[in-house]
């Protein structure tokens, strides 16, 4: 079995092992099985890619036959930022969509929900979760779409079910539409509270005032260039 080796820099990797809530966690970056799904991605030769679906991801739910996922996928599900950033590094889309045509971030905010129905959640999917929402801000900061829609609902729908205010401030910081016409209904209606509804409003009307101005995609080798160049 090749050695693996995290192509990242030493900064990013000690950065996020010094993060506390990534203190008692597994990183499929370090799997060594990992480095072989790694090497075929850099092999152009092989025809896969960082946005190919593979079967084998697809554990720890019940999937249909036909499912597939990316490895960004499957990172976003378990908050593995490290290995989210190697798969960006290595090319994924952030956009890239499962077997049913789900983004990574539709699915990040999917497993919050389910997460957070959970009573008295235990201290390490607390962790998860917040993991998971460091994640989001990864993905956003690559510029990720906010605003698709899919059967009805956007990110800010499944923000505003949870009451979610971090990430409901997160998404209307990169500039998300409040009321997208192809929502079945606004996400600020799953609010319920006349109070909580003023309160997205304020948050969306102070980003409008005060746009946040994001810079372009930046490259995923953290140059800190943008992308285009």
């Amino acid at each position: 079995m090749v050695k693996n080796y995290i192509h990242l820099p030493n900064t990013v990797i000690e950065a996020i092992k010094s993060d506390p809530d990534y203190r008692r966690w597994s990183t499929l970056a370090a799997n060594n099985e990992f480095y072989g799904v790694k090497l075929a991605i850099l092999d152009s030769g092989i025809g896969v890619d960082a946005n190919t679906l593979h079967p084998f991801l697809c554990i720890g739910e019940d999937y249909p036959a036909n499912a597939k996922l990316a490895l960004l996928h499957y990172t976003v599900s378990t908050g593995d930022l490290l290995t989210a950033n190697g798969i960006i590094f290595l090319g994924s889309n952030v956009d890239v969509p499962d077997f049913e045509g789900y983004t990574p971030l539709h699915i990040a905010l999917h497993t919050l929900r389910n997460n957070s129905r959970v009573n008295s959640p235990p201290p390490k999917l607390r962790a998860t979760c917040r993991r998971i929402i460091k994640i989001i801000r990864l993905l956003l900061e690559h510029h990720a779409d906010v605003n698709l829609v899919l059967e009805g609902q956007c990110p800010l729908t499944r923000a505003c079910k949870m009451q979610d205010w971090e990430l409901i401030e997160l998404f209307a910081k990169y500039d998300a539409n409040p009321a997208p016409q192809e929502c079945f209904v606004p996400p600020a209606s799953f609010l319920l509270k006349p109070d909580l509804i003023a309160r997205f409003n304020t948050i969306f009307e102070r980003y409008t005032a005060n746009p946040f101005v994001r810079g372009p995609r930046p490259c995923p080798c953290f140059s800190g260039l943008p992308l285009a160049e």
